[in-house]
This record gives structure tokens, sequence and C-alpha cells, in this order.
């Protein structure tokens, strides 16, 4: 993603599927983001997910020589 606005993106495998978690700078950034998406997952027939929306306690990323590690 491209946006500005989007932060970082974490994503883990569940029994159930996976267990994305994206970090944008505001709730409002990532409805603009999703007002551009959801009709496009519609379109494609895919049904979005409704966000579970949490404060960010802390962020920390880790630079190595090759980048974030």
């Amino acid at each position: 993603m491209k946006d500005p606005a989007y932060i970082n993106r974490v994503v883990a495998q569940q029994a159930d599927g996976l267990l994305i978690i994206d970090v944008w700078e505001s709730e409002e950034a990532l409805n603009e983001f999703a007002e551009t998406l959801v009709p496009i997952l519609i379109k494609n027939g895919v049904t979005p997910a409704q966000p579970t929306l949490l404060p960010l306690v802390d962020i920390t990323a880790y630079v190595g020589a090759d980048g974030i590690s």
C-alpha cells in the first residue's frame, strides 16, 4: 500500500485463516481507504470483514543493514 496514512501490516496464520493487523495514522484514514476498497471487494464477490479497531499503544521496528528485520 502506498497510502501515506498506512503505517504497517502484520499477518499471522491461525487455525481458521489469517489474522491481519493493519496500523493506520487514524480511524478516519482507514475509513477513507475503505471507501475505495470495499466497493472493489464487493464487485469481485468478496464479503469484507468488519474490522476490530483498537488504539495502538506501541510499535517498534528494528532496522538492520538490509532494512527492517
